[in-house]
């Protein structure tokens, strides 16, 4: 039996909220809910695709690495309600890149017949995967054009600017957004040494544009990092 909490727990995630109540429990009754152990992989490059992730607890690692693990790049940080795995899906074929359990983490997860089952039936999810993907898309083009044109007090910037506007984010009363980040994870979205993104932090608390203490990186000036953000380009 369906409980009423588990589809009003589904209704709570962005990607299932705009869905009619006999959706969603069509949703609860398709789905399965997993445990990943901290560490481990929920996926590999190139492995073949078959099901769409939802996490509802803990964090996800999206990265690649070459050369047998001697060089890695970290492409995003999911956190409760963000979803993965939809691309192999589309195209049917292996995964783009690798996904790990930071912590212990809880999926959502749903089979890629079920999966394509739901954009035909409803236009609404289907919207929201679309524009996920544009949005992702959007964001490759920037880091992109960030590495080639963009210092690396600039790219420290406009990843914290990024993870600080990110939906479902948290914020402060103050008007201040928290961003949970150790050092080493923004050294590895940004491209670069820990030491390194250290300084700019610091350079940055120096400023009052952000506070930082166990992982949180509090922005207690948005405008100022977004204009820091564009002059070091």
């Amino acid at each position: 039996m369906i409980s009423s909490a588990a589809i009003l727990a589904l209704k709570r995630i962005p990607l299932f909220s705009g869905m009619s109540f006999g959706d969603l429990r069509h949703v609860a009754k398709i789905a399965r809910v997993h445990k990943v152990p901290k560490g481990v992989l929920v996926f590999e490059k190139n492995m073949a695709g078959n099901h769409l992730f939802v996490v509802i607890k803990g964090r996800i690692k999206i990265y690649s690495e070459i050369g047998d693990g001697r060089k890695k790049k970290t492409f995003a940080y999911l956190d409760h309600s963000d979803f993965f795995g939809e691309m192999s899906l589309l195209d049917k074929k292996g995964r783009s890149l690798s996904a790990a359990a930071l912590g212990e983490a809880e999926l959502l997860t749903i089979s890629r017949k079920e999966f394509q089952k739901l954009l035909a039936r409803n236009p609404g999810f289907a919207l929201k995967v679309i524009k996920t993907l544009v949005e992702r898309l959007r964001r490759a083009n920037e880091e992109i054009e960030g590495f080639s044109f963009r210092s690396l007090y600039g790219r420290v910037c406009r990843k914290l600017l990024d993870l600080a506007e990110k939906p479902g984010g948290f914020k402060a009363k103050s008007g201040a957004s928290s961003v949970l980040i150790t050092h080493t994870e923004l050294a590895d979205l940004t491209g670069t040494a820990r030491e390194m993104v250290t300084r700019v932090l610091s350079s940055l608390r120096r400023q009052g544009v952000i506070e930082y203490e166990n992982h949180h990186i509090k922005v207690m000036a948005g405008p100022k990092l977004r204009e820091l953000a564009q002059i070091e380009q």
